[in-house]
């Protein structure tokens, strides 16, 4: 009878064990099988992750105001450059174009100071100081600088004559005008404008054909008008 007491004893505390064991081991799996399902489950409804900006060490720009000019604003500063770039560049041509031609025509004779030219109406040879510019008595004679008018008088070889003043001490002779030129001394000219128009009155050249006759000076110093009025 004792035998059989302590079998069922061995008996029933390997019985607690193997339970226990069992439990244990339920217990483990359960633990498991939860865990996993809540991984999948977040991994499966979790958002994307956003890395912010002090973690990447950049810059956040998505507040700032855009300090780029727009398309619009930039096309108007461009136009705004051009026309004043257009502005500047005409004014600089306006002051720094070559003289104009006082009237238009054939050459009849041209500077000579140091060559002698035959003279049809004194019938020898001499100097020829000007340029001969051929015309139509009445045709209209321009400035071919802005200036002062400094001189109108009666030259008794050279007939009606006026002169005008330029800047660089430069000064322009236009001879054989009609008697009443269209100017005072003292008045204003602009390159182009009328100072007076093609007469006869230049005796020393009355056997030639009509004409202008045009003298330039430069420091008081007669100079070539082709010269001159090439901007050379």
């Amino acid at each position: 009878m004792q035998n059989n007491e302590n079998k069922k004893r061995r008996f029933s505390g390997k019985g607690y064990y193997i339970a226990l064991i069992a439990c244990l081991a339920a217990v483990g799996i359960s633990g498991y099988v939860f865990t996993t399902t809540v991984r999948n489950s977040a991994v499966e409804t979790s958002a994307p992750v956003t890395i912010s900006p002090a973690e990447t060490n950049a810059p956040d720009t998505s507040a700032a105001p855009s300090t780029a000019p727009s398309a619009k604003a930039s096309s108007a500063f461009d136009e705004e450059t051009a026309a004043e770039e257009g502005d500047s560049y005409e004014e600089t041509m306006a002051v720094s174009s070559d003289p104009v031609w006082p009237l238009e025509g054939d050459v009849l004779a041209t500077f000579s100071q140091d060559t002698l030219t035959f003279s049809q109406t004194m019938q020898d040879w001499r100097t020829h100081e000007g340029l001969d510019i051929a015309a139509a008595a009445g045709d209209a004679v321009s400035a071919t600088e802005s200036g002062t008018v400094t001189a109108i008088y009666e030259d008794d070889y050279l007939g009606s004559v006026v002169v005008v003043s330029h800047e660089d001490d430069v000064s322009t002779l236009y001879a054989n005008l009609t008697d009443t030129p269209t100017v005072t001394v003292g008045q204003t000219v602009a390159a182009g404008e009328v100072i007076g128009h093609v007469g006869s009155t230049a005796l020393l050249e009355i056997a030639e054909p009509e004409h202008l006759h045009f003298e330039v000076f430069s420091e008081g110093n007669a100079v070539d008008p082709l010269s001159y009025l090439s901007g050379d």
